[in-house]
């Protein structure tokens, strides 16, 4: 990225160009999120909601990435300023100096994994992206059709805003599941987006750079984030895994929200159904995203205590590959 900033008059320090490397730490959590604003909405200082969350654990040394998805409804309990969903949680919560930690100290302290850096995007970034690749191939898995827009099912080109009615849309026939339906699409976007990060020209970094200077924030430092995307470049396919996070939604007459206003939400399975078609989210945890640190038992995290009850539906941690 030599001479893409501009000093001006004042000239450059004397210095040794910078080469990026393999990243040196065995193991980093970085939460990415995914902002959206709403039309219709007012939003404190600016900041939208959280309606992508993903938690990646990356592995350099072992050539592994592994993925987690946090519904934006699930329930994080009684938060001073919150409506109970994660998705609130930034703009809501008490720090207004350093938002994002907001979001980072629950899904610390509920899941007990550290968060060592983060990157947020906003909805418009991720469709200039698109766009500025002069769209993407994605696999869409069924008929989608709502409010005047529509995708075929099977491997489509979409530009940005197609990809924007993808990533987003949770009704209509099909999407009874709301955003158990919408988390399955995002899969298939992220998997879409990786494939075509790994195919980066010098040209397309060069397109990238004021998307990213204009729609991102991050705390990674300069160096660092240079390595990781060095490392990330030798991952294969098979390297990096999709999780979901456990849990139920509103389902056979059970009301999921625990305020009794029948909104929607994403109740956490912590313990499962004792099967190995069920298991809890302290399973999936331990499994795929305490690379580093010592394992916890569910009893040992912190998620809100809401009884799903017997009859209603689970919707497991679907773990695969890309």
């Amino acid at each position: 990225v030599d001479g893409v900033f501009d000093p001006g008059e004042f000239g450059f320090i004397k210095e040794e160009n910078y080469t990026p490397k393999e990243f040196q730490k065995d193991s980093i959590n970085i939460l990415i999120v995914g902002i959206d604003y709403e039309e219709g909405r007012s939003y404190e200082d600016g900041l939208g909601l959280t309606d992508m969350v993903l938690v990646s654990n990356f592995l350099p040394k072992e050539k592994k990435l592994n993925l987690l998805q946090i519904p934006r409804d699930s329930y994080v309990g009684e938060i001073s300023g919150s409506d109970g969903k994660i998705n609130s949680l930034m703009r809501t919560g008490p720090n207004k100096s350093d938002p994002i930690n907001n979001l980072v100290d629950v899904i610390v302290d509920q899941y007990k994994i550290p968060i060592d850096r983060y990157i947020s995007l906003d909805m418009d970034g991720m469709k200039a992206i698109v766009d500025t690749f002069n769209g993407i191939r994605v696999y869409v898995p069924k008929d989608m059709d709502y409010a005047g827009s529509k995708l075929p099912a099977g491997w489509q080109w979409l530009n940005g805003d197609q990809v924007e009615f993808f990533v987003r849309n949770r009704k209509g026939v099909g999407f009874e599941r709301s955003d158990i339906d919408r988390l399955e699409n995002q899969r298939h976007f992220y998997s879409a987006l990786f494939r075509r990060f790994l195919n980066l020209t010098v040209t397309d970094m060069m397109n990238l750079l004021p998307v990213f200077e204009y729609y991102c924030n991050t705390d990674i430092g300069m160096k660092d984030l240079y390595d990781l995307a060095f490392s990330a470049m030798s991952l294969k396919a098979e390297d990096v895994v999709f999780c979901r996070v456990p849990g139920a939604t509103s389902s056979n007459g059970w009301q999921a929200d625990p305020y009794g206003y029948e909104r929607s939400f994403f109740i956490v399975d912590v313990y499962g159904r004792g099967d190995e078609e069920n298991p809890g989210v302290a399973w999936l945890l331990n499994t795929y995203f305490r690379t580093y640190g010592e394992q916890k038992t569910a009893e040992q995290l912190n998620f809100p205590q809401v009884t799903i009850p017997s009859n209603v539906t689970l919707y497991p941690p679907v773990v695969r590959d890309m």
